[in-house]
């Protein structure tokens, strides 16, 4: 994974794809549910070398301050789009600065320094500043510099697969749906938060948690403490905070906790 914490100091470094396209997607990729993996798998259909570009926050907590308005953190993130078999990930930190560049001049950027020879963009994609480029800006613009793709969008019944929409459904409880938009179980990302610890059980304070919050109550759960091994057992929701009974897990260390369903 490469960070870019400076964009300006990403904008003045050479190219290192020399002599190597790119296939490249670009997206906040928050949850990398299955509209996301439509775009993977447009860039993969290729014989270029992926890329993709994402950021490590949601733009939504620096623009509006949302808190815990993520689907995954950005652990979860990089690992889930590891697993889609990406060559190459580039995670931008979304400051103030940078959330100000025009988005024409960030995708020209892109071109340049990354040598894109496909773009894939869903039909919805937007960027720059106040997202003053679109789909239609941007094929205007470098139909000519590189192959653009727009990808379908991937529906469930009558809606489009979004993140909003996820998002909206964790809220409500409805985790069976969640886990079938998603592709596979939601998962809440404990790994090196440390829990508060009391006699019969432990509680994940709530100010902790980046993550959006299922309603209050009991759900079952996998339970993994070392990111391979896991267990069912219970939790439960409460205005505080995600608490476990002690007598239910094996170790007060929880690295990843898989949401089923509600009891």
């Amino acid at each position: 994974m490469q960070y870019v914490k400076d964009w300006y100091e990403f904008c003045s470094t050479k190219n290192n794809y020399n002599g190597e396209g790119t296939a490249l997607t670009i997206g906040v990729f928050d949850g990398v549910h299955r509209g996301h993996t439509a775009l993977l798998e447009a860039i993969k259909r290729t014989a270029l070398r992926t890329v993709v570009v994402t950021f490590d926050k949601n733009p939504e907590e620096l623009l509006f301050k949302h808190k815990r308005n993520r689907i995954n953190t950005l652990r979860q993130k990089y690992n889930y789009l590891k697993s889609k078999n990406i060559d190459d990930i580039i995670v931008i930190d979304f400051s103030h600065e940078f959330s100000k560049i025009r988005g024409d001049v960030f995708i020209r950027t892109l071109i340049d320094k990354l040598n894109i020879k496909h773009l894939c963009l869903g039909q919805d994609f937007r960027c720059g500043y106040n997202l003053d480029t679109d789909i239609d800006t941007i094929s205007g613009l470098f139909y000519n510099v590189v192959n653009i793709e727009i990808v379908e969008d991937v529906r469930y019944k009558d809606n489009k697969i979004s993140s909003s929409l996820i998002r909206k459904e964790i809220e409500k409880g409805n985790l069976l749906l969640v886990n079938e938009l998603l592709g596979r179980e939601y998962c809440f990302d404990f790994y090196g938060i440390e829990p508060d610890s009391f006699e019969e059980y432990i509680v994940f304070p709530v100010e902790k948690i980046v993550q959006v919050m299922p309603p209050k109550g009991k759900y079952y759960v996998d339970i993994t403490h070392n990111m391979c091994d896991f267990y069912p057992s219970m939790m439960r929701i409460e205005e505080k905070g995600v608490f476990f009974d002690k007598k239910n897990i094996q170790d007060t260390s929880i690295a990843e906790v898989r949401i089923k369903y509600t009891l």
